[in-house]
């Protein structure tokens, strides 16, 4: 690991799950120590100059957006958080070749709880939606699996990843 560079923390799993939730709270933590930025697939759709939209092919084009933007960040020794949807192994792939210190989280949790949290309407929409009209393909190693169903708090999710984060070295107590 270099001192001087940041970490990109890849924080996937499919919609509705707690990526940006558990996110924010990695990111939280991390600008209190100097270094956090949190960067979120939905809200960087919405600042993007051109209409992406949401087929296999433009999903897997914004994922790679959005892991080129993390990596020049981290190069600057930011902490840069990242909550997408996401699931493309030639992505995770490139971010582990592209990116010394990285790390990949997937949140996992059940489709009933990814349904009951759907507030935006995502699952009854007609467009693409990972999971359920694309198939995800699903990180091979993460560094760590987040069972987000509700038996944990948000809090204690965004902890444990922080946790490990320290034990690796990314971030100083």
């Amino acid at each position: 690991m270099s001192s001087q560079m940041g970490t990109v923390v890849w924080v996937t799993g499919l919609p509705r799950a707690g990526k940006t939730t558990i996110g924010r709270c990695v990111a939280a933590d991390a600008r209190l120590r100097g270094r956090g930025i949190h960067l979120d697939g939905d809200s960087l759709r919405e600042i993007l100059p051109s209409h992406m939209g949401f087929s296999r092919e433009e999903r897997r084009q914004l994922a790679y957006f959005y892991a080129s933007l993390a990596g020049v960040l981290a190069k600057q020794g930011k902490i840069v958080v990242v909550s997408t949807v996401s699931l493309f192994h030639d992505v995770h792939k490139a971010n582990r070749a592209l990116n010394i210190n990285y790390v990949e989280i997937l949140v996992d949790a059940p489709d009933g709880v990814r349904r009951d949290r759907d507030s935006q309407g995502v699952y009854r929409t007609t467009r693409d939606v990972m999971g359920r009209d694309i198939l995800p393909e699903m990180p091979f190693n993460p560094d760590l699996v987040l069972q987000n169903g509700g038996e944990a708090s948000v809090d204690q999710l965004g902890n444990t990843v922080v946790e490990m984060l320290l034990e690796r070295g990314f971030i100083r107590p």
